[in-house]
């Protein structure tokens, strides 16, 4: 068993994994996400090559996105246009000096995160609670 773990360590010192592709969405960010629907827009950003002009589109919308750097890294940012909440999928397309990166089947909502302890065991209503008649439920 130590063998394998020496041998895999060693493996992984000499072939370490290659470095992420420099034109990418941001880890956070990826197929299937959920996120924010109109009143508010959404923002998506990633990473790109230093001075590069990013553009992001979806829904047949084009954004220039703004770039920047951050921690050495040159990045892009987007505010997307403002998306009704719904089950509609879209895909957001980001081009740059040819290179083009997708998410895909994205969809617009409100994404609610609850936390808790004991507090997480009561239960909102009963299934006739839910009435004009009955407002203490």
């Amino acid at each position: 068993m130590t063998t394998v773990v020496v041998v895999s360590f060693v493996a992984l010192l000499t072939h370490p994994p290659p470095p992420p592709p420099s034109f990418r969405f941001a880890s956070t960010q990826g197929d299937g996400m959920v996120l924010q629907a109109s009143p508010l827009a959404a923002t998506i950003w990633g990473f790109c090559e230093q001075g590069a002009n990013v553009s992001v589109t979806i829904d047949g919308k084009s954004i220039d996105a703004t770039t920047s750097t951050w921690y050495n890294e040159s990045t892009f940012i987007a505010t997307l246009p403002m998306i009704e909440p719904g089950f509609k999928k879209y895909n957001i397309n980001a081009t740059s000096n040819g290179k083009s990166i997708q998410l895909s089947n994205v969809m617009f909502g409100d994404v609610w995160v609850c936390s808790g302890q004991s507090n997480m065991e009561y239960p909102l209503g009963t299934p006739t609670c839910w009435n004009a008649s009955n407002i203490n439920c």
